[in-house]
């Protein structure tokens, strides 16, 4: 299991990286693409959720 301190900078250094770079969905596979569908999730919606970590 991960540490505290390794979350915390991963968290960190993909919030840094999803704002200077943007975040890009790459989401080929159906099964993916009806899970977020069933859970009402948008791409906007998962942007914005990753911002807010």
């Amino acid at each position: 299991m991960a540490k505290l301190d390794e979350v915390e900078l991963f968290l960190s250094t993909f919030h840094a990286k999803m704002i200077v770079f943007d975040m890009i969905f790459f989401d080929d596979r159906g099964k993916n693409s009806q899970a977020l569908a069933d859970l009402e999730i948008t791409q906007h919606r998962g942007w914005m959720s990753c911002q807010n970590l």
